[in-house]
């Protein structure tokens, strides 16, 4: 069988951002390979060879048990087959313009759009035109409006997961009901009494650190404003309002009647959306378009027509490295967001509206009408209205100018009896749209400029302190430079600042390691050497790493003097939900221990076996008040053996021990003993901690210690502990049971996908492969008993102009960069409830205050 390389390899090539998969206290931060055995491939991809079948219109192909099926690529993907030049040597960081050519921007389809100028000015007109939400007054771009973002404070509060306005515990923020105005004092939705730390520091009680007191915790959601609820009746012809009856909404109505409901999520930017492989927070717009709706191959009914000389065709459409059109097609007929909808029999709200309805709609308005358009648009100034307000040429013109006749022909018709230029309507709208939004690039910051005047000056480093070091340019200043060392420090690049761990996620000048950039980054790792080939192709969009939790590192807390615990304090590792709204979680794992560790025995066994593997012994002499003690535990012969390394090394299993007496800022003396555990390489399983032969267990009886297999990711989709993972699935959600043949549901995931053995497209042509059997099998990226992570999990949003972007996160509970930068500082929000969910990189940073607030 073949081995499988874990991406644990930490590499201090700056700029590139390579994925750090271990990110420990740096105390014990060490890098780690490891192998694990895989079974042959099951992914078939759609062949390339095979012959259009007569029975299918031009440009489609006869997939055998799938029919005409239509299979291209729609943009050539951000960096496409643009040449990196040697990939043995980090990608420098720049301008999002030196990412492609001009020409990447368009639809490569003659088949199908054949004037990008008229299809872009379309989607254009589309994403502004307010006529097309069912009341009139709601474009694509209400939402979209302020640097691709929604930034409107009023009417965009909505109840979270308990289903009412105001959270767990409000504390000191003011209660937001439907329709209210956010205020400074509302943000952020998850407050501490320590904001850059979870734990408590001050050690007033000469106790252990507990955790911070929460001051609130909020589930609501900042979201965006869309239409009131109403029960949608049809289109009213030459009208921008829709025909409907009106709806008691029970959620957001104020004093005076319905307000506008709010979605579930905040607004994602638009702005540079192009990069992203999948759109959306969840990512469930898909990489591949199916022309009808967001969900791409999963829907296995979604299909298109097509005209041609033996008549009207019904055929499936694959267009692959076009996400910004399945999410284009999304909202336009959503209930919440821009069209009313319809209450279905069980009390359930639905959407009502379909594309054709919506395509009957424009085709007999105005586009724009009644809006004001500039005589200097780039794209729409030269089709203004004499009036100033709408366009001179309709809707109906410029898809029959951007459109293939196939598929707008207007004396077809569908089996059903729809005119086909109506029955097309969500293919044009988002490729069209996509078009549009493909041209929204923002370049030429500060730092595009920093970077642009070091390289032209000569200065090729790829190591950021080194590069800084070698800078002369003014375009930053010096605090600002200190904050892009720290932002791509990974403790291990300069041991002198603070570690910000930002650059392992925010790659690449795109800074989301969840964009096509990203994902070629994460294809090769380069060798350390000049030179030498590349160390190893990796995984693209599923990846493989250890989690936070049961990564191998544990931390435990030995009490001299138990009697001075407050009935409130919590444990550092804690894994246990609360329902206290003054508790992130439960008690569960202090030990109190008379006397400390002084004198005494440690050995760690393996429960599977129950033998001894590693054993130490702390001595009785004790260190001065806040002196750490370095503790080796030395294996027996019992221990794991050595583990063959994709470089062809052999690593062991490697234990490591810290010891600090805690010294009380206020009294000087030391009233407690702080011992930190790491593991690493432990096999997969429980292990105990003995001490002088007693075993140490978790109040509930469990295991001190858990070492868990490598776990599989989607790339780009983490869970950071922003609010519990059972209020919100994010990645680890599913589509709708209707949509595939099964009546499953499949999930939004790649990695649970192909663990549940559903077939993922979208991986064709992007997944590299790790290796072969030796029978020349492919090895399966993820096989029925991996452990996959996706609860909880967002997409890594872009950092460009993040400063306009905000408020920040999923849930927008964040309104400023600080509060962000102190999220990550004090290691989220919620790690300990998350725990076997979280990111690895997610911990205490402990950032210094001038480093945690420099501008970069």
């Amino acid at each position: 069988m073949p081995l499988r390389r874990d991406r644990g390899f930490i590499h201090s090539t700056g700029f590139i951002g390579t994925r750090a998969k271990e990110l420990l206290p740096l105390l014990f931060l060490t890098a780690l390979l490891t192998l694990s055995v895989a079974a042959s491939a099951q992914i078939i991809p759609i062949p390339a060879d095979v012959i259009p079948s007569s029975d299918c219109p031009p440009g489609f192909i006869d997939i055998p048990q799938d029919g005409c099926r239509f299979v291209r690529n729609s943009v050539p993907p951000p960096l496409g087959d643009t040449d990196l030049g040697d990939l043995n040597v980090p990608l420098p960081m720049g301008s999002l313009k030196l990412l492609t050519e001009p020409t990447a921007r368009a639809i490569a389809l003659g088949d199908i759009v054949v004037d990008n100028a008229a299809a872009e000015a379309l989607g254009k007109a589309f994403f502004w035109d307010v006529q097309v939400g069912s009341d009139g007054r709601t474009a694509c771009a209400t939402c979209h409006h302020h640097a691709g973002v929604d930034s409107r404070m009023t009417n965009s509060v909505a109840p979270g997961n308990n289903g009412i306005f105001g959270g767990f515990f409000d504390g000191d923020r003011p209660r937001t009901e439907p329709g209210g105005t956010l205020s400074s004092e509302s943000f952020p939705n998850t407050a501490l009494e320590n904001p850059i730390d979870r734990l408590n520091l001050s050690f007033s009680q000469g106790i252990v650190p507990y955790f911070s007191r929460v001051l609130r915790n909020v589930d609501d959601i900042v979201g965006s404003q869309g239409v009131e609820r109403r029960e949608y009746e049809g289109i009213t012809s030459r009208s921008s309002l829709d025909a409907s009856q009106a709806l008691i909404d029970p959620i957001f109505r104020d004093g005076v009647g319905n307000t506008r409901q709010v979605t579930g999520r905040n607004t994602p930017t638009m702005i540079n959306a192009a990069y992203n492989f999948r759109q959306f927070w969840d990512g469930r717009a898909n990489s591949n378009f199916n022309g009808t709706d967001p969900f791409g191959p999963a829907n296995a009914g979604a299909q298109v027509w097509v005209s041609s000389s033996t008549g009207v065709t019904r055929a499936r459409l694959d267009l692959r490295n076009a996400s910004l059109a399945s999410q284009a097609v999304g909202p336009p007929n959503n209930h919440v967001e821009m069209a009313f909808g319809i209450t279905h029999p069980d009390g359930s709200r639905g959407d009502a509206r379909t594309f054709a309805e919506l395509a009957r709609k424009l085709l007999s308005l105005r586009p724009l009408l009644g809006q004001e358009v500039s005589r200097t648009d780039s794209v729409l100034g030269v089709m203004r209205h004499p009036s100033g307000r709408g366009l001179q040429r309709d809707y109906r013109d410029l898809i029959k100018q951007a459109f293939n006749s196939e598929y707008w022909d207007e004396s077809a018709t569908t089996t059903d009896g729809i005119p086909l230029i109506e029955a097309n309507f969500s293919l044009f709208w988002g490729l069209a749209v996509q078009i549009y939004e493909a041209s929204l690039i923002s370049d030429d910051s500060p730092l595009d400029r920093f970077i642009r005047e070091e390289r032209s000056r000569g200065n090729m480093e790829s190591v950021v302190p080194r590069f800084i070091e070698n800078s002369l340019s003014s375009a930053l200043s010096a605090e600002q430079k200190l904050g892009m060392r720290i932002f791509f420090n990974d403790a291990l690049i300069d041991p002198t600042i603070g570690a910000g761990l930002c650059g392992a996620c925010h790659v690449g000048s795109t800074f989301s390691i969840a964009s096509h950039q990203g994902l070629r980054l994460a294809e090769v790792e380069a060798s350390a050497v000049a030179g030498d080939p590349p160390l190893i192709f990796l995984e693209g969009p599923i990846e493989e790493m250890l989690m936070a939790k049961l990564g191998g590192q544990s931390e435990v807390m030995f009490v001299e003097k138990p009697d001075l615990l407050p009935l409130d304090a919590l444990p550092m590792d804690c894994s246990i939900p609360s329902n206290n709204p003054d508790m992130l979680c439960a008690p569960g794992s202090t030990w109190p221990i008379a006397g400390g560790p002084m004198g005494k025995h440690f050995e760690l066994r393996q429960n599977s076996t129950g033998k001894i593997i590693y054993k130490s012994f702390y001595p009785g002499i004790p260190r001065p008040c806040g002196q750490p003690l370095l503790l080796q535990f030395n294996p027996t012969l019992h221990a794991p053996p050595q583990q063959l390394l994709a470089n062809g090394s052999l690593q062991r299993v490697v234990a490591q021990g810290a010891i600090i007496d805690i010294p009380d800022p206020e009294s000087q003396q030391c009233t407690n003993m702080r011992f930190e555990l790491a593991f690493f390489g432990l096999p997969h399983g429980t292990y105990s901690m003995l001490i002088d032969g007693i075993e140490q267990t978790r109040l509930d009886g469990s295991p001190l210690f858990t070492s868990m297999r490598e776990s599989r990711y989607d790339l780009g989709f983490y869970n950071i502990g922003v609010r519990p993972s059972s209020e919100d699935a994010g990645v680890g959600g599913r589509h709708s049971p209707v949509l595939d043949t099964a009546g499953i549901g499949e999930p939004l995931s790649f990695a649970r996908r192909l663990k549940e053995q559903f077939d993922v497209p979208e991986l064709v042509g992007h997944q590299k492969l790790i290796n072969t059997d030796p029978d020349g099998n492919i090895v399966e990226f993820v096989v029925a008993e991996d452990h996959v992570v996706d609860a909880g999990a967002f997409k890594v949003p872009s950092l460009r102009n993040v400063e306009l972007t905000g408020p920040y996160f999923h849930n927008g509970g964040k309104s400023s960069l600080e509060q962000v930068v102190e999220f990550y500082n004090r290691g989220s929000d919620f790690q300990e409830i998350n725990a076997y969910d979280l990111a690895p990189e997610i911990f205490r940073l402990n950032l210094k205050a001038t480093e945690h607030s420099s501008p970069f």
